[in-house]
């Protein structure tokens, strides 16, 4: 199952439905790779075909 927790703290107003965006230009993958302890290619690399992706870019 694909599956992801979030704690965004007790002031957060965010709530079930809300876009989520795990990484991107305001937050590379790198720095979320580093913040977790895993690399930056096993993050990417182990997304299912189930989770939306969406490329924006030049």
């Amino acid at each position: 199952m694909d599956m992801i927790s979030v704690d965004l703290g007790p002031n957060a107003g965010d709530k079930v439905g809300d876009e989520a965006i795990l990484w991107g230009a305001e937050l590379p993958v790198e720095r979320v790779a580093a913040a977790t302890g895993i690399s930056a290619y096993e993050l990417i690399t182990k997304l299912t075909q189930r989770v939306a992706m969406e490329y924006i870019g030049d």
